[in-house]
C-alpha cells in the first residue's frame, strides 16, 4: 500500500512526506518496553557483524523519542574500546561529528537530540563505519530521512566504499519507497528481525 503508484498525484516530495507520516505514526504507537526489546535485537546483531567488529573509529547516531534507542549501544561500543563520533548540528543544513569518550557532557541540540557541546573540534578522520537513522527504508537501501537533510548533505561528502548501516524497527522498512537523486542510500539495513544487504 506505501508504493509510489500508491501516490500517483504526488510529486516525489510530496510522496516522500506522505509516507513519512504514514510510517512514524506506526512507529510512534510503540509501547516504551517494545522499544528496549527491539533495540536490544537491533544492537545484537549490529554488534555481531563483521563490519562493527573491524571497526575503530565508528560514527553513531543518538537515538531520540520513538527511534531506536543507540545510547546503550554507544557505551558498550566504547566499552569495547571503540572510538565513537555522534553528531552536533551547526547550522540549516550542516552537521559534523564530534568525538565522544562517554554520554556525560552531552546537551539537548537540533529538536532535543542531544549532541556534544560546542567548543569541541568535528572529526576530521573518514570513519570505518556509518550508521543512519531514518524514518522509512526499502530493501535497496533508500531511506527517507526527516526531511532536513542533515545526513544526505553529510553524506555527500564521504568517500562511497564508506559502509553504511541503518538501523530501524522492521516496521519502517518496506518493498520500495520513492527516492530523488539527492538521496543517499544505505547498504545495509538491520533490524530486530533481520539484517539486509542492499543490492
Amino acid at each position: 500500500m506505501h508504493e509510489l503508484n500508491s501516490f500517483p498525484n504526488l510529486t516525489l516530495p510530496q510522496a516522500k512526506r506522505r509516507l513519512r507520516g504514514q510510517i512514524l505514526t506506526l512507529r510512534d504507537r510503540l509501547s516504551p518496553s517494545e522499544i528496549r526489546a527491539k533495540s536490544q535485537a537491533i544492537w545484537d546483531r549490529l554488534s555481531g557483524t563483521d563490519l562493527f567488529r573491524n571497526a575503530n573509529l565508528i560514527f553513531f547516531f543518538l537515538g531520540y523519542d520513538k527511534e531506536v534507542q543507540t545510547k546503550f549501544m554507544v557505551e558498550n561500543a566504547l566499552s569495547e574500546g571503540k572510538r565513537i563520533a555522534v553528531p552536533r548540528v551547526l547550522s540549516d543544513r550542516e552537521m559534523a561529528f564530534y568525538e565522544i569518550t562517554d554520554l556525560e557532557g552531552l546537551v539537548p541540540g537540533f529538536r532535543g537530540i542531544l549532541e556534544p557541546a560546542p567548543g569541541l573540534e568535528p572529526v576530521r578522520e573518514r570513519p570505518d563505519l556509518i550508521l543512519l537513522p531514518g524514518t522509512v527504508f526499502d530493501e535497496k537501501g533508500g531511506r527517507i530521512g526527516y526531511g532536513k537533510g542533515y545526513y544526505d548533505h553529510f553524506l555527500s561528502d564521504q568517500p562511497a566504499q564508506i559502509p553504511r548501516i541503518a538501523l530501524c524497527f522492521d516496521l519502517q522498512v518496506l518493498s520500495h519507497i520513492p527516492t530523488e537523486d539527492h538521496d543517499i542510500r544505505a547498504h545495509r539495513i538491520i533490524t530486530e528481525k533481520r539484517i539486509i544487504s542492499c543490492p
